[in-house]
């Protein structure tokens, strides 16, 4: 793996800051030649991690965005960087996101979500 293959976004976190996120992560997938239908999978699933990171988050946080460049496509961590307060997570935005995306890895701190890894084959 070479530097270009990661790209990062950091980012307040901010629930109006998660269209820049999609975005960010559209042009990754679109220089990686994902079809079309599956950027809009990747768009929603961003949009959908972003907001399970977002519950319970303290002012002054940030969210961290990585994606990376893998043999069968591309991975993408969404991280918060900061001080979370206790947050339920709920099952239908997991099942959502199991469900858009190859594989889906979400790590706890404290009762709360520390971050999700996505990823989705090409």
């Amino acid at each position: 793996m070479n530097e270009q293959s990661l790209s990062e976004l950091r980012m307040p976190a901010d629930a109006k800051y998660i269209l820049p996120i999609r975005l960010f992560i559209a042009g990754v997938a679109v220089r990686l030649d994902f079809p079309a239908e599956t950027i809009e999978d990747i768009k929603m699933a961003t949009a959908e991690a972003c907001s399970i990171l977002l519950g319970g988050v303290r002012e002054g946080s940030k969210l961290l965005c990585v994606t990376k460049e893998i043999d069968k496509g591309m991975e993408i961590t969404l991280t918060i960087e900061g001080e979370k307060d206790p947050s339920q997570v709920d099952d239908i935005s997991v099942a959502v996101l199991q469900a858009m995306s190859d594989e889906c890895f979400i790590s706890y701190k404290k009762s709360s979500v520390e971050s999700i890894k996505v990823v989705f084959n090409n």
